[in-house]
């Protein structure tokens, strides 16, 4: 992965330092964990990420692979992904949230000053241009109309154009 810490990806992989904990919890509503170049970093850190979608075949996965493994203190890295918000990790099965540490990844976190909305409509390839740009211009809190307008004028001059703003009657001018 080039440049990890100018992305936005690496503020998600400081959390995975092998062997801190045996079991991971995460909620990730924004399946930003699905992203190839994130994934493969973790996997290659040693990683096993399991999905708790169906209760039943979850625990059946667990059992038979993993349980065994964490009770004999056998050094194991899982990671448990709840396709949720932070809150909806409370309804994992108690011997999980007993045992494992509760991290949560979502696009609100990694684009707080912007829109939620307007970056959950984004192609996930614009994450990395937008996450430069907010980090170089540090823009205060942003409503979902001047969100869109910092995601098209980054993607105009990512791609080779200069769009010109005119606040006053919203025109748009790609130069």
């Amino acid at each position: 992965m080039a440049n990890p810490t100018g992305s936005w990806r690496y503020q998600i992989l400081q959390d995975f330092a092998p062997q801190v904990a045996p079991l991971t919890l995460v909620a990730d509503p924004d399946s930003l964990l699905t992203e190839e170049d994130l994934l493969q970093e973790i996997q290659a850190r040693g990683f096993e990420l399991i999905p708790f979608e169906d209760p039943l075949a979850f625990r059946f996965a667990y059992e038979s692979k993993y349980r065994t493994r964490l009770l004999q203190g056998k050094l194991t890295d899982l990671v448990v992904v709840l396709r949720a918000e932070t809150q909806e990790l409370r309804t994992l099965p108690y011997d999980l949230l007993q045992a494992g540490r509760q991290l949560s990844f979502s696009l609100r976190d990694l684009f707080p000053n912007l829109s939620y909305p307007v970056i959950q409509a984004l192609d996930r390839t614009d994450l990395d241009t937008l996450y430069q740009a907010q980090t170089k211009y540090k823009p205060e809190p942003l409503g979902d109309n001047t969100a869109k307008d910092i995601e098209v004028t980054n993607s105009c001059n990512a791609c080779g154009y200069r769009l010109l703003i005119c606040e006053e009657s919203s025109l748009y001018i790609l130069i």
